[in-house]
């Protein structure tokens, strides 16, 4: 009769009222009811064959009770694969139409596989079968039983089901803890605990521990230290080094030096502790210092402690101590091991010599996935993009399969060349992984593409994150703000501020640098003003500096003035200071101009041995110069610094360097140049530049403007240049290279050291801000804008 009715129900349906309902209808349901619903799990229906299904797993499951020890007990490690729902599928069924003893251990191995593959439904048919057969309380069945739903997340019955135990066994109740604490339910943690002292029964050292080492929060530690010195554990050396550990790990050093302190032995795993919580907490100089007293108590120090004592030393860019170190690791033979090895390689990549971590890295032994990594992320740390993806290369030839952090370093070092030919090699291979939807890997290759100028895979990548982290965001943003895509920009802070991802410092600072460049004064001042309500996020100097510019380059200069004047003074007026004089200088502004100088006297600058030039500061026919002396000539030069270009073609990598005449087609280039600008002075593109700038204009130092006309006359109308520079373009490279493009066809991409300017047509998408200043007045207002 049963079979009639179930046999109308929808699967789902029987599935979410079992959910429900389990502790009524496992009483009552009958054998028929639980094979069919067994048959059902996985969406496996048997209906239209149903007597002869029947049948077959009848004798299946018969023959496996057969090959029994003889007598009616079984055991199904040797014949169920734990692998498949199906094999333990046929299993419940058999129980439901035979009466089998069955041994506790094949139990556990279904309550296992049903927690590891979270099947929840074929783990309540199974819990049944176990209170059937009246093993419920095994004192292995308990703890797996709990653990399963734990798994499955079905914390609910987990905790019926130690109730319903009964037990005053404290190992289900450390298990329950455990779960509770790994889902981040802290209060019914909490709540278990006491549960536990009002039936008297005991803690251990299990349950203490389990505490520590699953809390996720600092609190729950300081609880855990309270309820251990309350139960007599406070002496215990493993609790106690599993506190320093954990109070190392949330960053309350003093609580674990404390602990430390209170110890009356301490052995190494005690001393690591400390070290380690040192280190994680950048604190570099005090590890340094509890491993040279680790030493005069004569406590010899292991691969943990040189581990952690390097892993300071890199993120301190400590290089002396390192050294000491590896001398010292040195002396007692582990530099050759995976782990020592591994963390020299850090260290040397971290403070800026990738040789001596290469040595390292020679020296190890037997190397794996782990050390490849860390000397390619040296490599990529250190701008050697050449290197890490020969690195790559090889390192997979050499039969390492890469991983997370090896492909993060990989797709920096092409942004770092930059090289697109090897970034879509690695998105291709990354699109259909796993991989695309790790946040580290996609901020990477938002970053990668950006440097590289190429949009057109970053929506795509962004919109494949499932909860992109603020440095997602701000990658994305940056990216955006570089190419000139403002009112995408825009959109984007906006989708952040209503996603549950807040902005911070660099957020803002992206967004103002672009509402700066673009000249976007209305979207700036709101977003100035967001900043300013916004508790969360400390209003820095940078982001006045972006208003002050922005507005001094509207010709808004009294309002830029009071923000100046807003400001305490002291060096940090310098940058904004020079920009309003800057503005003065294009907006003919004497007063305020005069203003602005004797503001910079009254900073002090006379004591910095360099000249300070302002010229072009107008009044009516009249030109002068305010000029602060220093120790040296006045009549010196100002000399900017020197920056180099790259350009990629034909696979191979020109390089450009000021007053570099070695280039074997520099010849070609200056008649080429020749030839361009001769044509824009007679077309008058130059008529807004000031005659003095473009005598003083020396092509050889604009390396920018030279790789750019080099890929010109060495590729085919229509292609796209791309070249990366270390510094800023100036205002008349900035002029020449948009006619470049213009006359040749060519779409120019330039990453240079704040912005990326994509030419094309004679437009860039920087929206022609660039500062039509002269070029000393360039050179004094930004310590990069050379050329």
């Amino acid at each position: 009769m049963i079979l009639d009715v179930v046999s109308s129900v929808p699967v789902e349906k029987l599935v979410v009222s079992f959910g429900r309902y389990k502790g009524k209808l496992l009483g009552s349901l009958s054998s028929g009811y639980l094979r069919w619903l067994s048959l059902q799990i996985d969406g496996f229906s048997v209906w239209p064959v149903l007597a002869k299904q029947v049948l077959r797993q009848r004798d299946a499951f018969q023959a496996v009770s057969d090959q029994g020890s003889g007598g009616p007990e079984v055991s199904a490690h040797s014949v169920f694969s734990s692998h498949s729902v199906v094999p333990w599928r046929k299993f419940l069924y058999g129980l439901s139409t035979t009466r089998t003893n069955v041994h506790p251990s094949t139990f556990a191995s279904l309550i296992r596989w049903c927690g590891s593959s979270q099947n929840l439904l074929l783990g309540y048919l199974a819990h049944h079968h176990i209170l059937s057969h009246g093993l419920e309380k095994h004192q292995l069945l308990q703890g797996l039983i709990i653990q399963m739903y734990g798994e499955c997340c079905a914390l609910s019955d987990a905790r019926a089901h130690l109730v319903a135990l009964q037990s005053t066994d404290v190992s289900p109740w450390n298990l329950m803890i455990r779960t509770y604490i790994h889902h981040n339910n802290v209060k019914e943690a909490l709540e278990l605990l006491e549960l536990m002292l009002q039936q008297q029964i005991e803690p251990n050292r299990t349950t203490i521990l389990s505490i520590l080492r699953m809390s996720s929060e600092s609190l729950l530690i300081h609880l855990a230290h309270y309820f251990a010195v309350d139960v007599g554990f406070v002496k215990d050396i493993v609790i106690e080094n599993t506190l320093i550990a954990m109070y190392g790990k949330f960053g309350s050093v003093d609580d674990a030096f404390q602990v430390f302190k209170r110890l009356p032995e301490s052995d190494i795993v005690t001393w690591n502790a400390l070290i380690m919580a040192y280190a994680q907490n950048g604190m570099s100089q005090m590890s340094i210092c509890t491993y040279m007293q680790m030493k005069q108590e004569c406590c010899f120090p292991d691969e943990i402690t040189f581990v952690s004592l390097l892993d300071a030393c890199a993120d301190g860019c400590a290089l002396r101590e390192g050294c000491r170190l590896h001398v010292n690791v040195l002396s007692v033979h582990l530099e050759s091991g995976i782990l020592v090895g591994t963390a020299l390689v850090n260290m040397y990549g971290k403070c800026g010599l990738p040789e001596y971590a290469w040595q390292s890295f020679n020296v190890i032994c037997q190397k794996n996935t782990v050390c490849w990594t860390a000397m390619i992320t040296a490599y990529a740390q250190n701008e050697r993009g050449n290197d890490a993806l020969q690195l790559f290369t090889l390192m997979e030839q050499e039969g390492f399969c890469p991983n997370r952090i090896t492909f993060v370093s990989a797709i920096n070092a092409c942004g770092i060349i930059p090289n697109l030919s090897w970034g879509e090699k690695l998105f291709n291979r990354i699109k259909n992984s796993p991989l695309m939807e790790d946040i580290k890997v996609s901020t990477a290759l938002i970053n990668m593409f950006g440097r590289c100028g190429k949009l057109d895979y970053l929506k795509e990548i962004f919109d494949n994150l499932k909860d992109p982290d603020v440095a997602a965001w701000n990658a994305m943003i940056a990216v955006c703000a570089k190419h000139g895509q403002s009112k995408y920009v825009i959109q984007l802070l906006n989708e952040m501020t209503h996603s549950k991802v807040r902005p911070d410092i660099i957020t803002y600072t992206n967004i103002l640098s672009m509402c700066s460049s673009a000249g976007l004064i209305h979207e700036a001042c709101g977003i100035f003003k967001l900043l300013e309500d916004d508790c969360g996020v400390n209003l820095v100097e940078h982001h006045q500096n972006c208003i002050i510019d922005l507005l001094a380059k509207a010709g808004k200069l009294g309002e830029a003035e009071l923000l100046v004047q807003g400001q305490p003074i002291d060096q940090s007026s310098y940058i904004p200071s020079m920009t309003l004089l800057a503005a003065c200088n294009n907006h003919v502004d004497v007063k305020r101009g005069r203003q602005m100088v004797q503001l910079l006297f009254k900073l002090g600058q006379s004591s910095k041995n360099y000249d300070i030039i302002i010229s072009g500061v107008r009044a009516g026919h009249s030109v002068y110069r305010i000029t602060q002396h220093s120790n040296e000539s006045s009549n010196k030069p100002l000399e900017g610094h020197q920056g180099k270009s790259l350009i990629r073609l034909g696979g191979r990598v020109h390089e450009f360097l000021p007053n570099d005449m070695s280039h074997p087609l520099i010849d070609d280039v200056y008649e080429a140049l020749l030839i361009l600008t001769t044509e824009m002075q007679r077309e008058g593109h130059f008529s807004c530049i000031n005659q003095r700038d473009l005598e003083s204009f020396n092509q050889r130092e604009h390396t920018g403007m030279l790789a750019s006309m080099l890929g010109v006359i060495s590729t085919s109308p229509g292609k796209t240049l791309y070249i990366t520079k270390d510094t800023n373009l100036c205002s008349i490279c900035h002029m020449i290279i948009e006619y470049m493009s213009k006359v040749s066809s060519h779409k120019i991409t330039i990453k240079d050291a704040s912005c990326l300017h994509e030419f094309e047509h004679g437009v860039c998408s920087c929206a022609n801000v660039v500062s039509k200043v002269s070029l000393l007045t360039l050179s004094m207002t930004s310590p990069k804008s050379n050329n």
